[in-house]
């Protein structure tokens, strides 16, 4: 149909892993790799930043999510703790906090203005901003999981996991009972889109609640190119 792939072609690197690929607010591209930093497309060029959590030894971190705050910051979550990253002087350093600077952070999250959301192994944290404070909660019955991704709709945190989907009550702070039509299994991707959410799985297929909080599942057989398997790992609505 005309339609073509181009290799984009990031300065100064080879062979390179991406684990996340964020649009910020003002609709800049970052790219989060394994070991080799941080990558920002804007007008036209790319940008590459050096995130290293070991100045002395050249350790390089794996970044594994990112997300942006409404004063130009960006945050990036990886295998060695939080970063922040300033749009306006490009200055990017470790965010210094007790339990965060050296953390796993799996998935990020903004909820308004003020709070970010992080997810990990076995917990998630909110994260007060202004006044450098956080809450901690175990994830339910599941010491072990990954949380790989993070979804805020209406007043609940939908949490994407290693063993399935969680459901996080921020006004009763409390986990809610999980949807029975959904399976426990790996969950790596979950995006809202208006009042509809989708919902990756590595072997279930396509999960989607509509408005009505009913969900449909798609399976490899729904669609007419053919998934090969029930594998869906990204998801990414266009305008």
């Amino acid at each position: 149909d005309g339609h073509e792939f181009i290799k984009e072609q990031l300065p100064g690197t080879d062979n390179l892993k991406i684990n996340v690929i964020y649009t910020d607010q003002d609709g800049d591209v970052w790219v989060g790799s394994q070991k080799k930093g941080l990558f920002n497309y804007h007008n036209g060029y790319w940008y590459h930043h050096d995130v290293n959590s070991h100045p002395s030894t050249g350790k390089v971190p794996s970044i594994l999510s990112i997300t942006d705050s409404d004063n130009d910051i960006i945050w990036v979550g990886t295998n060695k703790g939080l970063f922040k990253l300033s749009k306006k002087t490009k200055h990017i350093h470790k965010h210094k906090h007790k339990i965060l600077q050296d953390m796993t952070i799996n998935a990020l999250k903004m909820s308004g203005s003020e709070q970010l959301i992080i997810g990990s192994v076995g917990h998630i944290i909110f994260y007060q901003l202004s006044s450098n404070t956080h809450t901690k909660y175990a994830l339910k019955d599941k010491p072990k999981s990954t949380v790989h991704d993070m979804a805020v709709r209406e007043k609940n945190v939908w949490l994407a996991t290693s063993s399935g989907l969680l459901i996080f009550s921020t006004d009763k702070k409390v986990f809610l009972e999980s949807p029975q039509n959904i399976p426990k299994t790996r969950i790596v991707n979950i995006i809202t889109h208006g009042k509809t959410m989708w919902i990756a799985t590595l072997d279930k297929g396509l999960f989607v609640l509509d408005q009505n909080n009913q969900f449909n599942n798609f399976r490899a057989s729904d669609f007419e190119s053919s998934l090969s398997d029930q594998y869906i790992k990204t998801i990414y609505i266009s305008n």
